[in-house]
């Protein structure tokens, strides 16, 4: 058993600042968002990202030596809270017991203007936070460069999402854009290919990605807007030979991904 300090009462200013951060317009009013989970909590540290805050529940680090070794290395930033406090905190249901608080990343889209080679994601209205996460985790994989997004998307910073990324929205730059903000890059060499079932999309393998494209990921149940389909100088799609309709957006994702990759 530990003999340190736990934090007993929800009315501590840390745990309040935990709890707030539950929602978009606190994450928004701070600049801060909360990442749960062991294995995202030590990448982080392992990655040398910043954190304000590394709250354990009572109970994860009295019985597991693992989490000790990750506290007594951070005491710093460190706070023990009681298990049916933390328990509040968690946005699981069986929580690993380990919340960690770091700054939300600013990147501007301007740091593509220049470059000879960038690989870039473009997020239209994507909704779903599975999705999403899964998305994000996958094009810094891929190596991706960047994040794009359209107004409406998911919040990408959002507990859920940051679960399904397991952190790596805090690797990849995301940043939100207009939709006509897609012709100043086409000025700048890019190539934007959105995905699309239509008569004039191209299968996926069959189109040249270009050293600088966009890739475009529609809504799950709208798909790409008209403006930008529109503004793209592809539009690509995944065949699909059983019975299904769509393939699922992240699924559809990582294989364009992938593909665009090779030489």
């Amino acid at each position: 058993m530990l003999n340190k300090v736990v934090i007993e009462s929800k009315d501590n200013s840390k745990i309040k600042l935990i709890s707030s951060l539950k929602n978009k317009k606190h994450r928004d009013k701070y600049n801060l968002m909360i990442i749960e989970g062991f294995r995202a909590v030590t990448q982080l540290l392992d990655a040398n990202i910043k954190l304000e805050i590394l709250a354990f529940s009572e109970k994860s680090l009295n019985e597991i030596e693992s989490y000790r070794t990750v506290y007594e290395k951070n005491k710093e930033i460190a706070v023990i809270i009681k298990d049916n406090i933390f328990s509040q905190l968690s946005d699981t249901v069986n929580t690993q017991g380990i919340i960690a608080v770091t700054s939300i990343p600013e990147y501007s889209k301007d740091m593509f203007d220049e470059k000879a080679k960038a690989r870039v994601l473009l997020f239209d209205r994507i909704q779903d936070p599975g999705n999403a996460g899964t998305l994000i985790r996958t094009a810094d994989a891929a190596g991706f460069d960047a994040i794009f997004v359209i107004k409406g998307t998911v919040d990408l910073y959002s507990p859920k999402v940051s679960r399904s990324a397991m952190g790596a929205n805090l690797y990849i730059p995301i940043i939100e854009i207009e939709e006509e903000d897609l012709i100043n890059f086409k000025k700048n060499k890019f190539k934007i290919l959105a995905t699309a079932l239509d008569e004039n999309a191209k299968t996926y393998d069959k189109v040249n990605y270009e050293e600088k494209c966009i890739i475009v990921l529609g809504n799950e149940a709208n798909g790409v807007s008209k403006t930008i389909l529109e503004i793209s100088d592809e539009r690509i799609y995944i065949p699909i030979y059983g019975k299904a309709e769509s393939l699922n957006v992240g699924i559809a994702g990582a294989i364009v991904m992938y593909k665009s990759l090779e030489k």
